[in-house]
């Protein structure tokens, strides 16, 4: 089953402006370059853990002012994957960013594997647990990696239980919640099959509320559908959409997080 991951890159950073580039490009901790220490956009570390769960055709979503992005990365080819950009002219939001894929996706089944650039998550390896897993449980439709968080007011915080087949299910997840949930876990990652894909793409075709449709209420709506929603635990999320997350980001790196 081919894989294709999606990275939404197209919004506008304002709570970290002014920036005078994109905030995805963003340099935290180091790369090996040349044999020399230099320094590692953020968006950079998402793009190598797809390249760990073998994910090699990747869908960058950018608005038309993000050239730097297009320019650091090009065609992929520097990573051995193959990048393509997709504009989003206008601000609404990542959900339709995730449908602008749906055009350029092959018919039959897929897997998409799907992460935020301006993030960071332990283990470097999750994406690769995700993949094996939705690949090897015909029944699971989405599985997403779940992490633990005290920031419950800003994050999709998602319960979860152990089902009757052992596997780890979603049965539950509330965006931004004003009043504390009963869960400390918050999803960061998702890796989705064609099945999944289609029912966002209608879902968002469909949608006709003024409030922007967040990816958290799709997640939710597709399990009252009967879709099997699952998880894996990670260690560590960090966002760095603002200057306070941003400061606990270099900090980490810091000390030897990278």
């Amino acid at each position: 089953m081919k894989q294709f991951g999606i990275i939404p890159a197209a919004g506008l950073g304002t709570r970290l402006a002014p920036l005078p580039f994109s905030k995805e490009m963003y340099p935290i901790g180091y790369q090996s370059y040349n044999e020399e220490l230099r320094p590692c956009p953020v968006s950079q570390y998402l793009v190598k853990s797809l390249k760990m769960a073998e994910t090699d055709e990747v869908f960058f979503i950018i608005n038309q002012s993000k050239t730097d992005i297009m320019s650091y990365y090009l065609n992929g080819q520097q990573f051995n994957m193959n990048f393509s950009y997709l504009i989003q002219t206008e601000p609404k939001g990542m959900v339709d960013a995730l449908v602008k894929v749906s055009p350029w996706l092959p018919k039959e089944e897929y897997v998409i594997t799907f992460g935020m650039p301006d993030t960071l998550f332990k283990p470097d390896s999750l994406f690769r647990q995700l993949v094996k897993k939705i690949k090897q449980k015909q029944n699971i439709d989405l599985i997403l990696g779940v992490f633990p968080t005290e920031a419950w007011f800003k994050l999709g915080m998602t319960t979860v239980q152990k089902g009757k087949d052992g596997e780890l299910e979603v049965i539950k997840i509330i965006d931004k919640p004003k009043i504390k949930p009963d869960t400390d876990y918050a999803w960061g990652i998702a890796v989705w099959k064609s099945k999944f894909q289609h029912f966002l793409t209608n879902y968002h075709h469909n949608y006709s509320e003024k409030a922007e449709l967040v990816l958290g209420d799709v997640f939710s709506a597709a399990l009252k559908e009967g879709f099997k929603v699952c998880a894996l635990k990670g260690e560590l999320f960090l966002d760095i959409g603002t200057l306070e997350d941003l400061t606990k980001a270099i900090k980490y790196m810091d000390i030897g997080g990278g």
